[in-house]
């Protein structure tokens, strides 16, 4: 009733499946760099109109 297969069919099997843990971890560590990226663009971008806000107030106080 069960199937056999062969020790040439599972070490092929095997082989494809270390293929495609490879390529989701490469994907995983790819989405987690982009992730980290990102957060520190966020970051910056929340300084720099912080820094923009001050520089403005300070420009105007400099002005009158």
């Amino acid at each position: 009733m069960g199937q056999y297969f062969s020790s040439d069919e599972k070490s092929a099997v095997k082989r494809q499946l270390a293929k495609y843990d490879k390529a989701l971890q490469d994907i995983i560590k790819q989405t987690m760099e982009r992730q980290e990226k990102e957060k520190i663009r966020r970051e910056n971008e929340g300084r720099n109109l912080q820094s923009n806000s001050t520089l403005s107030r300070l420009k105007c106080k400099s002005e009158r």
